[in-house]
């Protein structure tokens, strides 16, 4: 079975950073921002983490 859940933390405004989980089976998450595409992150699987920082 694949996981590709994708959670965030609550966000306040003014934070500098997004946290939250990822599945075992995504490998590139995209942050859009009222449409566009303004970060890409590649899942590094050389790291036992779950948690993504953007």
């Amino acid at each position: 079975m694949y996981n590709y859940l994708l959670s965030t933390d609550d966000y306040k405004f003014g934070n500098t950073k997004l946290e939250g989980s990822y599945g075992k089976d995504i490998s590139e998450i995209k942050l859009s921002i009222d449409g566009n595409i303004v970060q890409t992150t590649t899942i590094d699987r050389t790291q036992e983490a779950s948690l993504l920082i953007i």
